[in-house]
């Protein structure tokens, strides 16, 4: 029984100290921007296609992989990198202060609808 706590003790050790190695000193390791976001921003720049829906429920999987269940994505990610999501995430609001969200603005799909939509759309 000893031996198997002195075996656990030196496996935990060396995933910590690999763990440490991955990250530099005295910083919390950083998320990327997840592709779905970048998706969304082209999509939205460049998309004429009159399927509004299309574009939202880009932006819907993209809001799911920044802050869905289990991901920290939003509250992990540099300053610089949180800022260039808020952008590129159009139609959406996006916060990390206290609440932690990316939810969709009915004003600017409802203009898009308006401005680039079909019949359907709008």
């Amino acid at each position: 029984m000893r031996i198997g706590g002195v075996l656990i003790a030196a496996l935990l050790a060396g995933w910590a100290a690999s763990a440490q190695a991955q990250t530099p000193a005295g910083s919390a390791p950083t998320a990327r921007i997840p592709a779905s976001v970048e998706i969304y921003a082209q999509a939205i720049r460049t998309d004429s296609t009159a399927d509004v829906e299309k574009l939202y429920r880009l932006g819907l999987r993209a809001a799911e992989d920044l802050t869905g269940p289990g991901s920290d994505v939003l509250e992990e990610l540099r300053d610089a990198d949180y800022a260039a999501t808020e952008e590129k995430m159009q139609g959406f609001d996006v916060n990390r202060a206290e609440v932690v969200f990316v939810c969709a603005d009915p004003a600017y799909f409802s203009k898009l609808s308006r401005d680039r939509g079909d019949r359907v759309s709008r």
